[in-house]
Parts: structure tokens; sequence; C-alpha cells
């Protein structure tokens, strides 16, 4: 696409606006490198007949600043351990390989994520929050307390899913970005930059609130959004075998 077709897309609406106003500049350039190797018929803000749109692209989670040096690395207690372990069974087995989402909380001083509270089950490519819930959490917490958003991506089973990398697997290759299910998207990177919009309106600047994905191959990473996107934990976990009546989430 050519340089034009490409700043309508990113001012092409409000949100589109925002994303790209509180990226860092390193997480914009790499998504303006992206979209000038793509058609841009292919995104509905110039085709509105299209499959794709800005939040669609994928985001490499090897290409975010680190700041896990500077001792943000967040810790998971047995509970919040022990479910992670079962989604994780969940999203490589056909039939309840979803979107999970949950809202994960804890102790800021501890730096630990101690509770969850699942959310909505999404399909295998969309993820869906109960923003009320989590605005109505974000009004009453204490200064103390420690908040991200968790979602699961899946493992495609019998299946390819209709996404930017499967169009333009080679292209997109060259920026690191991997297979369905084991990158970013706009969309998460959003997501968090409205909590952390939540969190400004309603006077808790003091949180940092995060977003945590468990990805299908065990990667579980976090991110912060408020100075720019840096990567906050990045490790494996091992998929353990369970009982299969037991994959299922209970709300």
């Amino acid at each position: 696409m050519t340089d034009e077709q490409m700043f309508t897309i990113c001012s092409a609406n409000p949100t589109n606006r925002y994303i790209c106003q509180h990226l860092d500049e390193k997480t914009l350039d790499l998504c303006i490198e992206m979209l000038l190797k793509l058609d841009a018929n292919d995104f509905k803000e110039i085709n509105s007949n299209a499959d794709f749109d800005f939040s669609c692209l994928p985001i490499p989670y090897t290409s975010l600043e680190n700041a896990q040096q500077n001792g943000h690395q967040p810790n998971f207690s047995s509970k919040v351990k022990k479910e992670l372990d079962r989604l994780l069974k969940a999203i490589n087995t056909a039939g309840t390989n979803l979107e999970y989402s949950y809202l994960l909380t804890g102790s800021k001083e501890n730096n630990e994520y101690t509770d969850y509270e699942p959310m909505k089950v999404g399909l295998s490519q969309t993820v869906e929050y109960d923003w009320q819930r989590i605005e109505d959490f974000i009004k009453q917490c204490d200064k103390n307390v420690k908040i991200s958003i968790f979602h699961t991506h899946p493992k495609p089973i019998n299946q390819q899913h209709n996404t930017l990398y499967n169009k333009y697997k080679e292209v997109l290759e060259k920026f690191g970005v991997k297979p369905d299910g084991l990158n970013l998207s706009l969309s998460d990177v959003y997501a968090n930059q409205y909590l952390d919009m939540l969190c400004k309106k309603f006077e808790k600047e003091n949180i940092i609130p995060e977003s945590t994905i468990l990805m299908h191959d065990g990667t579980l990473i976090s991110f912060s959004t408020k100075n720019g996107v840096e990567l906050t934990d990045n490790h494996k976990l091992t998929l353990i075998e369970q009982d299969e009546e037991k994959l299922e989430p209970t709300y």
C-alpha cells in the first residue's frame, strides 16, 4: 500500500488514532512497516468488503521492549498456576480450543496474582471481556491491588483461520510474526490501553494494569502499555495431561 493509504488506515477512526497515539515509537514503526508491505484493499478502512482492519495486525511479542530487567516480572500463586495448566490443556483440545477470558487480581506489594475471575468465553478467534465488571472492580479497588486482563490463544485444530498471517505468511514472517495464536494483535494492545484509560479515569493511576496471554504452545506473556508496549513476563508452561471432563471452565 502507499503512504497515503497507510495514513488513512491509521487515522480512520477514534480507536485507530488512540492506538497509534499511545504506542511507543518502536512498535508504531513496526506496524507502519508491515502495513506498507500489505494490500490496502484487504483492510476495511479502505475497502468496506475487506476481511481485516487495523486492529487485526499481528505483533510479535519478541519485538516488544523488555521491562523484566526492572523487576516488574509478576508471580502467580499455586491457585492461578493450576488454572493456567488446565486452560493450556483445554486450548489444545478439539471442542474446547476457545478464547477464555479472566480478570487476574493480586497484591501489588508482592507483585503476585493470587486470584482470578472468569468472564465470557469467545470463539476460537474472538476474545470477550466484561468491561462493566472490570470497571466496577477498578472503582472499588485499593492502591495495593494488582490487576491483569487475561485470555487464551487456542490452537487451530482441523481448521485454518482467516488471518493476515495466513494470507501474507512469507511477508509477515520477515517481521518475526509466528503462526496463528503465537503473537499479539493490535486488538490485544488496545484492550490494555483501554484498561490504562479506565484506571486514569477513576483516579487509580497508582495501579499498573497488565494483560496476560496464554498461547497454545505454552508461552505465557504479560505486557503493559503505560509506557509504550513493554513485556513484563515471558516464560513457558508445560502441557499436563488432565481428565477430559475437567477441561470446561466453571462459571
